[in-house]
């Protein structure tokens, strides 16, 4: 009996730590797939376009019905995008989009 608890304990001990190299590994891979996706460099090529003008197009039709639109970088990180742009009404509209969806990005002079 008391074998059986010793044995209990060590297990506990050992699945406790278990969880943080889960969670360490995950992030790991993470990182790792960012890194060969090249988005790293994406987002730090977008980084040097805030406030400038730029022509976006997407994946997907984000910009009220259209796929690519002529828009403003206010803000960008990592993962996310932030830009000002003019819809079909003349109104200004402010969107936030992710970078893994940014197909072509052209800068305007």
């Amino acid at each position: 009996m008391e074998y059986f608890s010793i044995i209990a304990l060590i297990l506990i001990l050992f699945y406790s730590s278990y969880h943080s190299k889960i969670k360490k590994i995950e992030r790991e891979l993470r990182m790792l797939k960012k890194n060969m996706k090249g988005e790293n460099t994406m987002s730090k090529l977008i980084n040097n376009l805030i406030g400038q003008r730029c022509y976006i197009e997407c994946e997907d039709a984000l910009f009220s019905g259209f796929k690519s639109i002529e828009c403003d970088v206010i803000d960008a990180d990592d993962e996310w995008i932030k830009i000002r742009f003019k819809d079909i009404n003349s109104t200004i509209k402010t969107k936030i989009i992710r970078i893994e969806t940014i197909k072509n990005l052209d800068l305007i002079v």
